[in-house]
């Protein structure tokens, strides 16, 4: 049962019920509605809900009949017929309903069975997200369990059918995550309020400190759902750039400069980080934050560079979804974090294995998916290494290029071709090819007004790579496709690019 604590959740239960019923509750529903309450709700919280509809609303009050069925709440359980409440309920669903569906005789459930289902929590990328400040903190405290969906309809279909919404949960699970899909289907990392909490102290210690937080990344996804997350916990309202239209680097700066707390917070991509560079105003506003945390994809060497020149205050995280977001920061690991090469070759490169209090317990409904066959450990599938306790990730081992026999790491090229002055962003991918299997082919996006330098390119890589590795093309784009929170999609360029 969902204790009705904080003013804005009843609030918006009464806006719940106006949008479900905005002529009214026909005869036919008040009883299974007030039916429906009890299941979520105290007896005198149904009142104060009915109280407060009949003192808001103006005449004629049809929906006061609520009120009446309230004064006969021991006998509507009876009344209330289950096919009743279940339209009741799908009728409020779709004008955002939160609660999870109760068993039907509101009895506790038998020892050892699920208590939660899995819902659906849609989180825009917009200001008004600071409105699901109660859902999440009932993800906290362990009262609900959710799956966070953006406002895409095709992309929530997918997760809702993927990660089993409306599916009973094991009770410790108050998240389910999704992956940013690289394989093109979703899975779903399973959170506690212990992962999540131990994840917040710990990026306050490194940090220096609880703060709050602007929020300049999609909420759906673990590194913007854990801006919300710490500032909420914390007890602040965070910032929330609006994305609707994109990242704006000077609607960045006038968010960043409405943001208050003792200290403040905000968490960017390389590409956003690009935009803000170019800014001068930006720049100057994120220079007096307190911390900058990067993420998402690795940050290429002379970006870090350029940040670090400006004076940001830049912090480079490692971590996914399965680690409850970045848990290792500058190659370091957060506290209690612990890190683990397996298989590693000559040269000490080998598979990333993290373990700690900040990983997933297991994917949803795929309880012996081999990358949490060790518990409490999550197997990556990143290769890098240990150079005396800091972690350096070479490249993805499931990215690498196949190229005449040889294998070339896609993430080693493309940090060479990052230091040519005349690139901004690159991605290094394979395409196909009769002779070699796979060819390297390098997609850039030049700087403003300067024109790439296809054979400077070439013969940097062959240099210090070797011919092998040097890129057979060298193509130039407006843009790079990214997915999730701000990766590169390799598997859209192989696709464009493919012929």
């Amino acid at each position: 049962m969902r204790s009705v604590d904080h003013p804005p959740l009843l609030y918006r239960i009464i806006e719940w019920l106006r949008a479900g019923y905005p002529d009214g509750v026909p005869q036919g529903d008040y009883i299974p509605l007030v039916a429906l309450l009890r299941r979520q709700l105290s007896e005198d919280e149904v009142q104060e809900v009915s109280s407060r509809l009949i003192r808001q609303s103006p005449p004629p009050e049809p929906i006061s009949r609520i009120d009446t069925a309230v004064a006969i709440t021991k006998v509507t359980h009876e009344l209330a017929h289950e096919d009743d409440i279940a339209r009741v309920r799908r009728r409020l669903e779709s004008c955002g309903w939160p609660f999870d569906a109760p068993s039907p005789d509101n009895s506790d459930p038998k020892p050892g069975a699920a208590r939660k289902t899995l819902r659906a929590l849609r989180l825009p990328a917009r200001p008004e997200v600071v409105a699901r400040r109660d859902d999440l903190l009932a993800v906290l405290d362990g009262s609900t369990a959710i799956v966070p969906t953006s406002d895409d309809a095709r992309e929530t279909a997918l997760l809702r059918a993927a990660l089993a919404v409306g599916e009973p949960i094991a009770d410790e699970v108050s998240l389910v995550v999704s992956t940013s899909g690289s394989t093109g289907v979703p899975k779903g990392a399973q959170h506690t309020p212990a992962t999540l909490s131990a994840s917040a102290r710990a990026t306050a210690d490194r940090l220096g400190g609880p703060g709050n937080w602007l929020l300049a990344l999609a909420p759906h996804h673990i590194a913007g759902l854990q801006v919300l997350l710490r500032a909420f916990a914390s007890g602040f309202t965070p910032t929330v750039l609006d994305l609707a239209a994109g990242f704006d680097a000077e609607g960045f700066a006038d968010a960043l400069d409405r943001l208050d707390g003792p200290r403040r917070y905000t968490s960017l991509v390389p590409t956003q980080l690009i935009k803000v560079l170019d800014s001068p105003r930006a720049t100057a506003a994120l220079r007096s934050a307190d911390g900058l945390l990067v993420g998402g994809a690795a940050t290429p060497a002379p970006l870090l560079r350029r940040a670090v020149d400006a004076g940001l205050p830049i912090v480079r995280t490692y971590g996914m979804s399965e680690t409850a977001g970045g848990c290792v920061y500058d190659g370091v690991p957060l506290d209690g974090v612990v890190i683990r090469i397996d298989e590693p070759s000559p040269d000490g490169v080998g598979r990333v294995v993290l373990g700690g209090p900040t990983v997933a317990h297991g994917y949803r409904n795929l309880p012996d998916h081999p990358a949490f066959a060790e518990a409490g450990w999550f197997r990556t599938d990143d290769l890098g290494r240990l150079d005396d306790g800091v972690l350096s990730i070479v490249g993805r081992a499931d990215e690498a290029i196949l190229t005449g026999g040889l294998t070339v790491v896609p993430q080693v090229v493309e940090a060479v071709i990052a230091e040519d002055p005349t690139v901004a962003e690159c991605v290094v991918v394979g395409l196909p090819d009769d002779r070699l299997g796979e060819k390297v082919v390098a997609v850039v996006v030049a700087r403003r007004g300067d024109p790439v330098d296809v054979n400077r390119i070439r013969g940097s890589v062959a240099e210090r790579l070797g011919r092998y590795a040097a890129p057979r093309e060298v193509i130039e784009v407006d843009e790079l496709p990214l997915r999730g929170p701000g990766k590169p999609d390799r598997r859209a360029l192989r696709r464009r690019f493919s012929r």
